[in-house]
């Protein structure tokens, strides 16, 4: 009697199951999330046409976006675009810039620990290298655009 009602609950599973999710849901559950965590944010995008838009995200219909731009506002078909920019913001800059003053920081403590007597050109030239690669540690962690997803591809 076990065997019976396991074969049948798999054969009912394997029926009433769906083997896929339409592109056009994870699309419109993607653009919900969209919409819910980034409205007022600074968005970034490629139209179709090959035209960088740029503005502050006022609203996101089914069928288009609602950009901000100066004090215009603009609908833009969002049917053909696939990714979207957050772009960072001044406190992301101030993060990438604070990063480089500690790096500048760290490199001149770090040489005078462990040499005693450093002239100046040493000082200035391990300064400027921890300045250098604090900055760019700073930028490609937190000072880079986000990039959302909004296209209907299901991914594994």
């Amino acid at each position: 009697m076990k065997i019976k009602m396991t074969i049948l609950s798999l054969f009912l599973s394997i029926l009433f199951s769906r083997t896929s999710v339409d592109s056009e849901t994870i699309r419109n559950i993607r653009l919900e999330n969209f919409k819910d965590n980034y409205i007022d944010k600074t968005i970034q995008f490629l139209d179709p046409n090959g035209l960088s838009v740029k503005g502050k995200l006022i609203d996101v219909s089914s069928k288009s976006f609602i950009i901000l731009i100066g004090s215009d506002k603009l609908n833009f078909d969002h049917s053909g675009i696939d990714h979207v920019y957050i772009m960072p913001k001044k406190a992301d800059f101030l993060l990438a810039s604070n990063l480089a003053l500690v790096g500048g920081a760290v490199s001149y403590l770090t040489l005078i620990v462990l040499r005693g007597n450093v002239d100046f050109q040493q000082k200035s030239s391990f300064t400027c290298l921890g300045f250098l690669l604090g900055g760019l540690l700073g930028k490609n962690t937190f000072y880079k655009p986000l990039k959302i997803d909004i296209s209907g591809e299901a991914y594994d």
